[in-house]
Order: structure tokens, then sequence, then C-alpha cells
């Protein structure tokens, strides 16, 4: 028989490849980090979004040990590739999270709506201006991630950061 899987090691592995396999192996990662939450109970609670976790006392210890068990094959790639773990930093998620979803309040004024029908009349004299004030609340929280106090222009101070 071969080597046991925790001794190979491939060192010609390519740098391209070895952040291609990192970048799936860290989204997996943090993917079984949501779906281990699930397991504890999470639920989430919005104004608009709700979250009903019906997953029984069984299912929840079947997916701890199922993520478990999908955690050391990851373990076992790590080893034998040389992967390096990721520090993701939060206000970097809130700041891309934020930027991307921009798009798609920008895309709820009225004029972007059009495209599914004529609007009532009235609709943009009170929408899009809640559209803009959603979009300014969001810009002043990825500001705020970003490390600058919600003003704008050289009055934004820079808040401190914990390393």
């Amino acid at each position: 028989m071969g080597p046991k899987p925790a001794n190979v090691k491939f060192p010609t592995l390519g740098e391209n490849h070895k952040r291609a396999i990192g970048t799936v192996a860290f989204m997996l990662d943090q993917m079984l980090c949501d779906f281990e939450a699930y397991a504890r109970g999470r639920e989430l609670h919005g104004l608009l979004c709700h979250e009903r976790n019906r997953l029984s006392p069984k299912q929840r210890r079947a997916i701890l040990d199922e993520a478990g068990r999908i955690r050391a094959v990851l373990k076992e790639l790590q080893e034998s590739l040389g992967l390096e773990p990721r520090v993701e930093d939060v206000s970097r998620d809130i700041w891309g999270r934020g930027s991307m979803f921009w798009e798609s309040l920008v895309e709820t004024e009225t004029k972007y709506l059009r495209r599914y029908g004529e609007t009532p009349p009235g609709l943009a004299d009170y929408l899009d201006p809640k559209i803009e004030t959603l979009i300014e609340h969001l810009e002043t929280i990825v500001r705020i991630a970003s490390g600058k106090t919600p003003g704008r222009g050289p009055d934004a101070e820079e808040l401190q950061t914990k390393p």
C-alpha cells in the first residue's frame, strides 16, 4: 500500500493551484461555521428577515458530526498541501457586502422598477427618497467599518480599530 494520506506531500504544487484549493477550502470551512451555528440553534430575527430553525436534536447532532468529518478532511488537505489558515477581517466583510449591496438598493429606485411595468403614480416621490436614505445609512456603516467616522470629506476622522 502507499503512504498514509497524512504523510502525502506535494512539494511541487504550484502557488496558483494551492491558492485555488485553499480558497475553496476556506469557503467550505466558512460555510461549515454557518451550518454549525444552525445546528446550535441559531435563528436570525430582523424586521423583515426571520429564520425558523426546525432542526431536530438528531439532525443537529448529525450536522455537527458531518461537519467534524469534513473538517478532518480539510485538516489533512491543509497538512498535505501546505494550506495556510486565513484570517478574515470582519470590517472587510462589512465593506465588501455593503458595497456590493448598494447596487441592489439602487435598482429598487422607480426608474429601474419600470422594467417590470409602469409604477403607480406617486411611488417615485415616496420610494426614491427612502431608497436614497437606505443607501446613505449603508454607506455610513461601510465607512465606519473602514475606520472612518460617519462624516464625509476632510472632517471624517479615523476610528481606532483593534488589531
